[in-house]
């Protein structure tokens, strides 16, 4: 007799149908994690141009503001796909926002604003 048994490896998920075994690793490596930031970050400006009742054609600014290193690494990264989700001219880190929204992007934090260009 033959038993078969299967134990995912730490950090990895996998699965099983007929003769095809999937398996995949769940290890978010500091890249992904950024991206994931980056996709957080259209969110929270796409639904600022939503809330300004924006048409979809209009051409905006963005401006942040955040001390958080890891959301500062992530927006030089990141940028050009921002700008293009967007419809962003720019996308500019200034010292102060007192008037921006706080916003959580991933673990970080920053204040956003948007400006119709």
């Amino acid at each position: 007799d033959i038993s078969e048994s299967v134990e995912n490896a730490p950090d990895w998920a996998s699965a099983s149908d007929g003769a095809i075994s999937l398996a995949l690793s769940m290890l978010l490596t500091p890249e992904l994690l950024r991206e994931g930031m980056s996709r957080d970050f259209v969110r929270h400006v796409q639904q600022m141009r939503k809330d300004a009742d924006l048409e979809i054609e209009q051409r905006i600014r963005i401006r942040y503001a955040t001390s958080d290193e890891l959301v500062q690494t992530m927006v030089a990264e990141w940028s050009g796909y921002i700008c293009s989700e967007t419809l962003a001219v720019e996308c500019q880190a200034v010292p102060d926002l007192k008037d921006a929204k706080e916003v959580a992007v991933g673990a970080g934090s920053m204040r956003l604003l948007i400006e119709v260009v």
